[in-house]
C-alpha cells in the first residue's frame, strides 16, 4: 500500500496502548492514512470499531477496508495479488 504514495508525511503521534502502524502520505492531491492493522485485533473482528477510531482523529471523507478477508485462492475462483475484491 505504501508504493502508491506519491508522497509520505510525518509519522503522526499514536494513542497510547494502539498497537497498529499508520503510514501517512499523499496520492495526487488528496492525503491518504494507511492503516496496517494488528494480526489479533483482526481475529476479534473489531475492525469496525478501528474505523469509527480513524474517523474520530482524521478527517476523512472515504474509507475503505482493503485486504481483510483472508479469501483463500480455489481453483475454479482464482486470486492474485492486485485483485480487487468487493462485498
Amino acid at each position: 500500500m505504501q508504493g502508491m504514495l506519491t508522497e509520505k508525511h510525518a509519522n503522526w503521534p499514536k494513542k497510547v496502548g494502539d498497537i497498529n502502524y499508520y503510514v501517512l502520505g499523499r496520492v495526487g492531491e488528496h492525503n491518504v492514512v494507511v492503516v496496517y492493522l494488528n494480526l489479533a485485533q483482526l481475529r476479534k473482528g473489531v475492525k469496525r470499531s478501528i474505523m469509527a477510531s480513524l474517523y474520530g482523529r482524521f478527517r476523512i471523507q472515504l474509507g475503505f477496508i482493503i485486504g481483510v478477508g483472508h479469501e483463500a485462492p480455489k481453483e475454479y475462483r482464482d486470486m492474485r495479488g492486485g485483485d480487487l475484491a468487493l462485498g
